[in-house]
C-alpha cells in the first residue's frame, strides 16, 4: 500500500511523464515541417525548437526521435525495397561486344576494324574476352562467337542474357 502511494506522489511531481511535451508545437510546426520535407531528422526539428523557444523543450529529443519514426512509418515516403540478387553456379552468362571509343588500332599503319567480345559468369565471375575483326561488318556469325567461351568450359548453360 505504502509502495502505491510513493508511486502516485512521484507521478504527481513529475507529470510530464503522463502529458505530451510536444503538445503545443508537433501538430501546429513540426508536422506541417515534415511534410512539408519529410528527410528533415529528429535532431534538425530538435534544433529548430531550441532556436525557436529557448530553455522551453530543453530533453525531448528522445521523444522527438520515437515520434518522429512514427510520423514516417505512418505518413512518409516509402522505403526503397532491394532484393538480395542470388545467381546459382552455372546459370547465368552475360554476354556483350564492346567498340574502344576515343582510340585507335592501327596495323602495318592502317586501322584495325574490331570489336571486342566479353562474356562472364554471373556466379564464379569467370570471364572470356575475344577480338573479333571487322567492327560492325563481322568476318564470323555472332552465334558461332557466343559459343566460344561455352566450348572451352565444357558446361551447358540454362541462360544467357545479352547485354547492350
Amino acid at each position: 500500500m505504502q509502495a502505491i502511494a510513493a508511486l502516485t506522489e512521484e507521478l504527481s511531481l513529475h507529470p510530464s511523464r503522463s502529458q505530451d511535451p510536444l503538445a503545443g508545437v508537433w501538430a501546429s510546426e513540426l508536422e506541417p515541417m515534415l511534410r512539408q520535407e519529410p528527410r528533415l531528422k529528429p535532431m534538425t526539428l530538435f534544433e529548430y525548437l531550441q532556436e525557436q523557444y529557448p530553455g522551453k523543450y530543453p530533453q525531448v529529443l528522445r521523444t522527438l526521435q520515437r515520434r518522429v519514426q512514427q510520423w514516417k512509418a505512418l505518413h512518409g515516403p516509402a522505403p526503397e525495397v532491394m532484393f538480395v540478387l542470388r545467381h546459382e553456379p552455372g546459370v547465368m552468362g552475360l554476354s556483350d561486344f564492346t567498340k574502344l571509343k576515343g582510340m585507335e588500332i592501327t596495323l602495318n599503319g592502317k586501322p584495325f576494324e574490331h570489336l571486342i567480345y566479353h562474356y562472364r559468369l554471373a556466379y564464379s565471375g569467370w570471364q572470356y574476352a575475344q577480338i573479333i575483326r571487322g567492327g560492325r561488318k563481322l568476318h564470323c556469325p555472332i552465334r558461332r562467337v557466343a559459343e566460344r567461351p561455352r566450348l572451352r568450359l565444357a558446361v551447358p548453360h540454362k541462360n544467357i542474357a545479352r547485354t547492350a
